[in-house]
């Protein structure tokens, strides 16, 4: 080979470095999430190719309420596992039981989802929003005998409890579900929710 020909390889995979840095310093490193626990207040992250709307459902309601409404963004997946589904009720449980609910973007876009559970005592509605760039938007809202709060870290502590993270492309809100009149343990902080 000549020295053109090995001229055009060393250009190109010279190109090829530069785009990989950009790249990596655009997007963060691999497997980066965004914010840790540590960090989530400062509204900066390093941003992943793709985002996560993860809503975590702690149900106190003494039965199962239906799914009865799902809306995603067309491309967005669902997490295995961690799909649209009824509302358990908690089990021997003195926190509730917890459910997740995470979809993740297509490449290098935002997620959402809103998922909705009604029976005759009332309506339960989750939205999560983590665009690709701006504020998250997330609520919980709640009819009838139902109620949304926050779901505080349980006491004694839990191994499956995740604290929230409102910032960065990794959306988690962990809300509490309860019904009028029955046990709901714990705190009864308003529900997280922006705007």
């Amino acid at each position: 080979m000549g020295k053109i020909g090995r001229g055009i390889i060393g250009a190109a995979g010279l190109a090829g470095l530069v785009l990989a840095a950009l790249a990596l310093s655009a997007f963060g490193g691999p497997g980066s999430h965004g914010n840790s626990a540590g960090d989530s207040s400062s509204g900066t992250s390093n941003r992943t190719i793709y985002n996560h709307c993860h809503v975590e459902v702690w149900n106190n309601i003494p039965h199962a309420v239906k799914l009865t409404h799902i809306e995603k963004h067309s491309k967005d997946s669902w997490i295995k596992y961690r799909g649209p589904a009824d509302l358990k009720p908690p089990f021997k449980s003195a926190y509730g039981a917890p459910q997740g609910f995470i979809s993740e973007s297509g490449f290098a876009r935002g997620c959402w989802h809103i998922l909705r559970w009604h029976d005759s005592h009332g309506t339960i509605e989750t939205y999560a929003f983590d665009p690709y760039s701006g504020h998250n938007r997330y609520h919980c809202k709640a009819t009838g005998e139902y109620h949304c709060y926050h779901q505080e870290n349980p006491a004694p502590a839990t191994y499956s409890y995740e604290h929230d993270r409102h910032s960065g492309d990794y959306l988690l809100v962990n809300y509490k579900i309860c019904q009028a009149h029955k046990h709901c343990p714990g705190t009864h902080h308003p529900a997280p929710h922006y705007p």
